[in-house]
């Protein structure tokens, strides 16, 4: 990730701030958490699951975002707004939850930690 804010990719929108959230830490050896990855890890773990999303064959609906690690979230949110495409965060990961979310909103692509369970016709993402 380019960490020069003041970069001129075309890319990065014009947003001062969302530009700057984008352009990478700063100090990308500092811890994210007290006891966790660095930013530049954290970084690093959002252009992985970005480059996953921009090689899915396809985006139709959001990516549904089915973790609860901080690392991970902070990524996936990181990553939805490399990509810009939108997050489905549900209240919760049962089975009954995620059928009830596909049926609002239908997704075929859902960001989880090892041993989630998602609906059939839902397609796993891993970091």
């Amino acid at each position: 990730m380019d960490t020069d804010p003041n970069t001129s990719r075309s890319d990065i929108p014009e947003d001062p701030i969302l530009r700057a959230v984008l352009a990478g830490p700063a100090n990308p050896q500092l811890p994210f958490l007290q006891a966790g990855a660095t930013f530049g890890q954290l970084y690093g773990n959002a252009q992985t699951i970005a480059r996953k999303i921009g090689s899915l064959p396809d985006r139709a609906g959001p990516l549904c975002l089915c973790a609860e690690g901080r690392n991970l979230v902070t990524a996936a949110l990181l990553a939805a707004l490399m990509e810009d495409i939108p997050l489905l965060i549900p209240y919760a990961f049962d089975a009954n939850t995620l059928i009830e979310a596909r049926e609002e909103m239908p997704f075929n692509y859902a960001l989880v930690e090892e041993g989630g369970k998602l609906p059939d016709g839902v397609t796993g993402l891993a970091l």
